[in-house]
């Protein structure tokens, strides 16, 4: 029970006028008092025996009989009255026990049938944990007490008296500690009934009032129906008879006004500890018809329809508290359940009374809007916890509730007993996946997921599936060939898939329309196709082995498919000169266990080279604001000739010039804006990702839309001097002085890799040697010759320097660093005058922090994923409040953090890396939640792209694990964990930032129940964001000592450097 019989007393301060009234009464007593015992025998007598025998002097005669002292005295002041004591409970739970619905249903029931259900119902209210009863004190029109204003209801009892149904309730009730209150019916809204403009009507309401407050020890009483029905108003004749009113609809509601004030004065009369209520229908007025009132229409109004200005009452605070009925559902188009809490909740909240809503179990499985639904109730409890001025409910009939239509009370007492997330909770049967009801597929298994209400069972071709807490699910199936029918089945809602299963080897193919490409270049065959199988193309009788090739994860979250990419690459003939070439279509064929499927695409054709050479296009003089440098400005000799090729981007990703497929491998360096070399050809893939790539001359390629090309100019070499050093306490800086903006490449090494493959997929996990390089090889093209190695005594990260010449233009600056595997990152660009300043993060200095701060003078940035719209649950907003955790912690252990959304706001996956290029940051975390296509995988995990960013993921791997097993994700009781939980990958947000170590983890999967479960839990956060801190403090903890750098507090500067701008929040 909520709790127990408390009694709750109201005492007002006494006035001050009173006290002092009350000091000088006490005082005229006194001296009366004394008067009077003067006049009697023996007072001085008396004095001496407690004073002591008095002195001669002390002696006096007898009182003047015409001394003032002789006089009346006047009667004292009466003592106020002590403040009334009610009694209520601390949250009521009640509901309504009425005769002739929920007790006494048939007038053949004897007083022991009687008696038997009431016993009944209150041990249903005693097994739910209520704690109040609201019991009516008649029966339809007439009293179930001995009235002499209204006709009474008797019933025999088995010793020949009569039953009294309300003491007997009464006395039960109190038996089981519960609070009962009486519920006065005023008939008003009966047109056959009384109607308060008569003086005779009202006195038989105030009447009945009178006769029955003082006959039962309730705890108060509630008032009801003391509004006129909808379309009446009072007696035409009385009205007539009057003089005070020219407004028949005025003099209505003051007589309605008047009868409740003579009603309220006669239950404080018969005992003034009453507790006593408005039992109010749900709307005062709408909006549209007066300004204070609620935001609903076309239901019937209190004050302008029943003439009953139930606000005033409440604003002059003629009862103690007020209990509305508001018996609409929460989707009730005109007058919803959450528009009358809302308007009843702020009046209450301003004129500070205490309120109660009745519901409408009753309604529960009806066919009015909203009802139908047995989470009805437990919506509307959620609703009303929501309300500061709501003190609790009472629900109509604790018949209806006993019926329990679908299971509608037992949620209902599960949401009062749960602890229930209500921004988490499924209303209804929600399916995430599959999208589509009727869809075919070349998979063989299916996997049902998404949420419906908790408190409700959800069937699956009439078998029961295992719902979480918060209602989450995923199921799997394996489907049969052909069509496969699946029926959903929760709270009356049925929705039906059918799964068309359709064995295939070989899925789709690209090209699928004709194209035509430049001579000379490589073109991209794509086809999907099952694991395993042997896929070729042809093209123009020459056959192209296509080996396997998976789309680039660019966002997080992994689905396993039974299908994978292949590609295979094919080189164009040379152009003819006025002449197409028609290699004829691209036919794609795949074998897979004895069977074999094949494709025909579109035809491609080579484009005829022009009759006359076009005329060069001259290199522009600037490239968005950055000067521009010709490569005929070395001053080492000329090396090449070619069309001239800069980067447009403000980064550009690169990939190996002896390949043609769209790895991203993390010794291929990014090229800043600016940087300049020789176009060789055109590379074109021709599946869905539409990519093109420029391969340069220096032996790699770009993207095409990173890199834009102008005219044909000769490449001279460059001469490069001693580059120059800066060391600060963040970064170590290398400025290298070239005469136009060559490419270069920088490289860790000697490093080991888990596949390092040029012809299957490659795989560059470091899991199981770590970071070995010793030191970082930096690669210049188009260089002739160099000066000395730079010194780098200074730094803490970089212990010397060596030039080493791979061949007549390519030389490398070895930079060795001080400690084998300390390495973290580095930033790169290109001044305006065309100097490279590269920026190579030294190791944060945090061993002389204190215990309490130990990330002091660490900056780390924060990238919740997503962003933007949603719909619960959603993992942008997870992602969101898991930052907030994380960034709380940080903070608090000394760290500058930052984020790259604050908000619910859309991020672009692209624009994010641009907020971390050349800011110093430390360290990059990422935050996500997982998914697949399946129920089973389980566990959070950590991604990777650049080498340097292992050592933290797996730092943070290690506490993350620890913690989430306590609650048994990422465990096989859970599902299937991840095989290599610390997984490289090409991530956008792991590639394409090089400045710092970068990680992305997935807290868990959102695709199975036990892990969604946790991570919408703030304990599970809370728990799991500590881990993620307490693995930074590791990791930042393993770096050698910030010793070398000189003392320099300044985080990396760039001189001249191109702006990089950031968006913010």
């Amino acid at each position: 029970m909520v709790s127990g019989m408390a009694k709750h007393a109201r005492r007002a301060p006494v006035p001050k006028k009173l006290l002092i009234g009350s000091a000088i009464s006490a005082g005229a007593v006194l001296i009366i008092v004394l008067a009077v015992l003067l006049l009697h025998n023996g007072l001085l007598e008396t004095l001496a025996g407690v004073f002591g025998p008095p002195a001669a002097s002390d002696v006096s005669a007898p009182p003047d009989p015409s001394s003032p002292l002789s006089e009346e005295p006047a009667p004292p002041e009466p003592e106020p009255e002590p403040e009334p004591v009610y009694a209520y409970p601390v949250e009521m739970r009640g509901a309504f026990l009425t005769a002739g619905t929920d007790y006494w249903t048939s007038d053949k029931d004897t007083a022991g049938t009687v008696k038997g259900q009431i016993d009944a119902a209150l041990a249903s209210m005693l097994e739910w944990d209520f704690n109040t009863v609201f019991v009516p004190l008649s029966k339809g029109d007439r009293a179930l007490y001995s009235s002499q204003v209204l006709e009474t209801a008797s019933l025999p009892d088995e010793d020949g008296g009569v039953f009294d149904p309300l003491r007997y309730i009464l006395t039960k009730a109190k038996e089981n500690s519960l609070y009962v209150y009486g519920v006065f019916d005023f008939h008003m809204s009966d047109k056959t009934y009384w109607d308060p403009t008569l003086a005779a009507d009202a006195d038989k309401m105030v009447s009945m009032v009178k006769e029955a407050a003082p006959l039962y020890g309730f705890d108060g009483y509630l008032l009801g129906n003391v509004s006129m029905a909808g379309g009446t108003t009072g007696n035409a004749e009385a009205f007539a008879a009057q003089t005070a009113f020219d407004n028949i609809n005025a003099f209505t509601a003051d007589a309605v006004t008047g009868v409740v004030r003579r009603a309220v004065a006669a239950i404080r009369e018969a005992d003034r500890n009453f507790y006593i209520g408005l039992l109010s229908r749900g709307i005062w007025a709408h909006k549209s018809v007066d300004e204070k009132g609620s935001d609903t229409a076309s239901y019937y109004e209190e004050m302008t329809d029943g003439h009953a200005d139930t606000l005033a009452w409440v604003e002059e605070g003629l009862f103690n508290f007020v209990m509305v009925k508001n018996f609409t559902s929460t989707v009730h188009r005109s007058a919803s359940f959450g528009a009358v809490l809302n308007w009843w909740s702020a009046v209450c909240e301003r004129t500070g009374t205490p309120l109660y809503i009745s519901h409408a179990a009753s309604k529960v499985g009806g066919s009015e809007t909203g009802w139908n639904s047995p989470s009805q109730l437990s919506e509307q409890l959620l609703a009303c916890r929501g309300s500061a001025a709501w003190k609790g409910s009472a629900y109509d009939s604790v018949a209806a509730l006993r019926a329990d239509p679908s299971g509608s009370t037992t949620a209902l007492i599960k949401a009062y007993k749960g602890t229930i997330l209500s921004e988490y909770i499924s209303d209804t049967l929600k399916v995430t996946a599959p999208s589509k009801t009727t869809y075919t597929t070349n998979e063989s298994g299916v996997s049902f997921q998404g949420s419906a209400d908790p408190n409700f069972p959800l069937t699956i071709n009439g078998e029961t599936i295992e719902l979480s807490e918060h209602g989450f699910f995923s199921q799997d199936y394996t489907l049969n060939p052909g069509v496969n029918t699946f029926t959903l089945s929760h709270k009356g809602k049925t929705v039906t898939y059918k799964v068309t299963y359709k064995v295939v080897v070989l899925q789709s193919m690209t090209p699928t329309s004709d194209m035509a490409f430049d001579g000379g270049g490589i073109i991209i065959i794509n086809a999907v196709a099952r694991k395993g199988a042997s896929v070729s193309a042809t093209v123009g009788g020459t056959k192209v082995k296509m080996v396997e090739a998976p789309v680039k994860e660019e966002d997080s979250g992994s689905e396993e498919s039974e299908f994978m990419n292949y590609s295979g690459e094919f080189e164009l003939p040379a152009g003819i000169p006025g002449r197409t070439q028609n290699l004829g279509a691209v036919t794609v064929t795949a074998s897979y266990n004895g069977l074999t499927e094949s494709k025909t695409g579109g035809s491609i054709t080579v484009n005829a080279l022009p009759e006359v050479e076009r005329p060069e296009v001259d290199l522009p003089g600037t490239l968005d604001g950055l000067q521009t440098l010709s490569p005929t400005l070395g001053q080492g000799g000329q090396v090449t000739s070619g069309k001239v090729a800069v980067i447009t981007a403000e980064y550009a990703e690169t990939f190996l010039g002896t390949t043609t497929d769209d790895y991203s491998r993390p010794y291929n360096s990014q090229l800043p804006k600016g940087t300049t070399d020789c176009y060789v050809k055109t590379v074109y893939d021709t599946g869905n990702t539409g990519y093109s790539y420029y391969l340069f001359a220096s032996g790699r390629r770009v993207y095409q839309k990173d890199a834009q090309l102008f005219g044909s100019e000769g490449f001279n070499a460059n001469v490069l001097g001693t580059p120059a050093v800066k060391v600060s306490k963040s970064h170590t800086m290398l400025t290298v002085s070239p005469q136009w903006r060559i490419p270069f490449n920088v490289k860790l090494a000697p490093q080991k890799y888990s596949n390092d493959s040029l012809t299957s997929r490659p795989n560059y996990s470091i899991r199981n040697t770590g970071l070995t390089a010793d030191y970082v090889d930096v690669t210049f093209y188009y260089v002739s010759s160099v000066g000395a190695a730079p010194d780098f005594s200074d730094s803490p990260l970089i212990r010397s320097a060596e030039w080493i010449q791979e061949g007549d233009t390519a030389w490398t600056l070895r930079l060795h660093l001080r400690h084998k595997g300390a390495f973290y990152g580095f930033s790169e660009v290109w001044d305006n005058d065309g100097n490279l300043h590269l920026s190579f993060l030294n190791p944060a200095d945090i061993a002389s922090n204190s215990s309490s701060k130990p990330l002091e003078g660490v900056y780390i940035l924060l990238d919740p994923g997503h962003g933007g719209p949603y719909e619960k649950p959603s993992e942008a907003k997870l992602n969101l409040d898991y930052a907030n955790k994380l960034r709380e912690n940080l903070t608090a252990l000394g760290a500058r953090v930052e984020m790259t959304r604050t908000a619910d706001v859309v991020l672009d996956l692209e624009d994010r890396p641009a907020l971390t290029h050349n800011r110093g940051y430390h360290l990059l975390i990422s935050i996500h939640m997982d998914a697949a296509n399946n129920s089973k995988a389980t566990g959070a995990s950590i991604h990777f792209y650049s080498e340097y960013g292992y050592e933290a993921g797996q730092k943070l791997y290690d506490r993350v694990h620890a913690a989430e097993t306590q609650y048994g994700v990422g465990t096989t009781a859970a599902g299937t964990p991840r095989a290599e939980p610390v997984r490289w990958n090409t991530l956008y947000i792991n590639r394409m930032v090089h400045d710092m170590p970068s990680v992305l983890i997935e807290c868990g999967f959102q695709t199975n129940k036990t892990d969604m479960e946790c991570l919408i839990k703030p304990e599970y956060r809370d728990k799991l964001m500590q881990a993620v801190t307490d693995g930074v403090v590791d990791y930042f903890s393993s770096m050698p000592a910030n010793s070398g750098a000189r003392a320099a507090s300044a985080p990396l500067s760039v001189p001249d450097a191109a702006p990089v701008s950031r968006r913010e929040d």
